[in-house]
């Protein structure tokens, strides 16, 4: 999330991200397996509209991720193995060898492991185990200073136990539920008692090329790469022993792009221009088996008439065409002009079809769910845009530690049309667009010791694509409008060459202007009202789902040399999450404030050639929700928790080797 905009729930067969992800120059699409990140270089936190500079157009924001590139002439490597609580294991290693004087190859490996931490009572299974493993490899070939070509491959696979939404119940619903035997519902429940088989593997592997070429200042680069990414899991929702709902999926996800930029030598008139182009393919395949009468109520008219209860098979092809540029204009040391724009077609096609439960052989049916689906046709949606977008700006360096800016930039997401998992209904889901406004300054004092950087923004969005839960599945669809609002800050202070502390703290008032929703279970029921036999709500004023209001980070760094050649290097750092709301107009979606406190130090010889290290994640088993929403398949008012990893106090120990 950038300034509280982000995704909230699964991703659906075609939408893209508000807030983009690049690594090692390739936008992800709909999104990577961050686990797969070892010996990275730096990370990157773009905030605001993004894309007249690179790639992928990205509404609010881009996080980009560098790796280490292959070093020519220089035979190294690096070993770490970690052991925490829950059984954690992780082991990494990094190998650089050099192929002659222009050529070097780089090859980074790993493996991580943890056990379940929610006690499934019913099955008397621990869920939420982890095992990821994966490689990525490079090849930088340099023939001469103006030629380098890098090419990279990487696979990851990742196996979870249970299912990817680990819930249970936070409150159950005033009536019509079971409860387990032994499940105390909380807000600390960790405790469930979901009787569905339950598990998800996710495989991710890539090909990309990219190549350098520099004449008279000039550089020209091409990225050109291949994504895959695909998935099969089963689940339930219902999170009781008397199985109501089961469900399965296979997701087939391809993208190919290729970017093609020139950029200037630096001087007076500095510029980057380019032409993006991806294709994204997407086969997605999901079941869902109901017993209506397991529901132990009433089931709301129509909500679960089109339940599959066989396969609902979606395809989708989405084709994204763009030109960018982006430049600064120097009128003299002190003052220079920001500008750039670009234009993004967008075409994307998706088909919808049913298939019978007769023909589930590899999604597999338990036996007594099979309901018969309401017959449908297949279905085909088709949308496509046409949209500009860019920046306008000045910078003002008042003094050689004094740099002052002000930027208005317009940005886009594009249409997409998606169609429900479970009944197949369609969904036309409309460009996004976004007006900012951004201020601020980037200063030093104290010699430079002391870095302090401030902004103040104002972010207006038109057709807002947000993800939905409607008691069922998440669904992306538009709300009218929404307004983000507030500061940032960012400090650092060398206090003495062993001692730097640093603080970054982000206020965002991010409110719905329009958007008509569902009537919430637990809000103000004084304001829905029902067109056409549906009860809707006016979201106006309510905060965006996931987004709280202040975010911030402190920490101290610590460095210094110890008798007989050691030294040893200390962290602490906390940080903080004001009060968050994960339902519109749900007064009870509510997760509190809280904050989390990492702690590690590590012992080394001064040729660093080898470190030990103890680390505490979480250090006061700070217990809190990746999300909060409504119990599906049951009556009003039931709550269920999202729980998390990182809610769990972890300590360990690390070490590590190099050469």
């Amino acid at each position: 999330r950038v300034r509280g905009v982000g995704t909230l729930g699964g991703f659906t067969s075609a939408s893209e991200l508000p807030v983009g992800v690049v690594i090692d120059g390739v936008v992800m699409g709909l999104g990577p397996l961050l686990e797969s990140m070892v010996d990275v270089d730096r990370i990157e936190a773009l905030k605001g509209p993004q894309g007249t500079q690179f790639g992928k157009n990205a509404s609010s924001g881009v996080v980009s991720i560098s790796s280490r590139r292959p070093r020519l002439g220089k035979l190294e490597g690096e070993v770490s193995l970690s052991f925490g609580a829950l059984n954690e294991k992780e082991l990494t290693a990094v190998v650089n060898v050099p192929l002659g004087q222009t050529v070097a190859a780089r090859v980074a490996v790993f493996g991580r492991q943890h056990d379940g931490y929610l006690n499934n009572i019913t099955r008397n299974e621990k869920w939420g185990g982890v095992e990821s493993n994966g490689v990525r490899g490079m090849l930088l070939i340099k023939p001469n200073a103006d030629l380098d070509i890098l090419l990279s491959a990487d696979m990851t696979r990742r196996d979870l136990t249970g299912p990817g939404q680990l819930w249970t119940i936070r409150r159950p619903p005033a009536f019509g539920y079971t409860a387990t035997p032994g499940v105390t519902p909380g807000a600390d429940n960790t405790d469930t008692g979901e009787n569905a088989a339950s598990f998800e593997t996710q495989t991710a592997d890539g090909l990309s090329a990219e190549v350098n070429y520099r004449v008279k200042g000039y550089t020209l680069t091409s990225v050109t790469a291949r994504r895959n990414r695909d998935m099969i899991c089963r689940f339930g929702l219902d999170v009781r022993p008397a199985q109501v709902f089961e469900g399965a999926c296979l997701k087939d996800y391809q993208q190919d792009s290729q970017e093609l930029r020139l950029t200037s030598p630096r001087g007076q008139l500095e510029y980057v221009a380019g032409v993006y182009w991806s294709k994204l393919k997407a086969a997605t395949d999901d079941s869902a088996w109901l017993q209506p009468a397991l529901l132990g109520a009433p089931a709301p008219p129509g909500l679960f008439a089109n339940l599959t209860n066989g396969i609902n098979r979606t395809l989708t092809d989405t084709t994204s065409t763009a030109l960018f540029a982006d430049g600064k204009f120097k009128f003299n040391n002190q003052v220079s002009l920001l500008a750039g724009a670009r234009i993004t077609q967008d075409q994307a096609r998706a088909e919808n079809m049913p298939i019978t439960s007769g023909q589930l052989a590899h999604l597999g049916a338990p036996p007594g769910f099979l309901v018969p689906a309401t017959p449908r046709a297949t279905q085909i949606g088709e949308t496509s845009a046409t949209k500009p977008s860019g920046r306008l700006g000045i910078e003002f360096k008042a003094t050689p530690d004094l740099l002052l800016y002000a930027t208005m930039a317009r940005g886009y997401l594009g249409p997409t049309v998606t169609f429900s998992g479970t009944s197949g209904t369609r969904t036309d889901v409309q460009p996004q667009s976004v007006n900012d406004l951004t201020a601020g300054f980037k200063a030093q004092f104290m010699d430079r010791r002391f870095t302090l950087n401030g902004s103040v923004f104002h972010d207006n969005y038109k057709n807002l694509q947000v993800g939905v839960f409607d008691g069922v599945e998440f669904r992306t669809q538009n709300a009218g409008s929404m307004t983000s609002k507030g500061f940032e800050l960012d400090a650092a202070l060398r206090l003495t060459p062993a001692l730097r502390t640093y603080a970054s703290l982000t206020y965002a008032d991010a409110r719905f202007n329009e958007f008509v929703t569902d009537c919430p279970d637990t809000g103000d029921a004084a304001r829905c009202y029902t067109v056409s036999g549906v009860a809707l709500y006016q979201g106006k004023g309510e905060p965006l789902p996931g987004a709280p209001k202040i975010t911030g980070v402190v920490g101290v760094d610590y460095s210094h040399p110890l008798a007989g050649g050691y030294a040893i290097d200390a962290n602490l750092n906390a940080s903080f999450r004001s009060q968050t709301h994960y339902g519109v107009g749900e007064v009870d979606h509510v997760q509190s404030a809280f904050s989390v406190v990492n702690a590690a130090i590590k012992l080394s010889p001064d040729s660093d050639k080898w470190h030990v290290g103890l680390w505490a994640r979480n250090l006061f088993d700070t217990r809190y929700q990746s999300a909060i929403i409504g119990l599906p398949f049951a009556p009003p008012g039931g709550i269920v928790n999202w729980n998390t990893r990182d809610a769990r106090r972890t300590l360990g120990v690390t070490v590590g080797a190099k050469f």
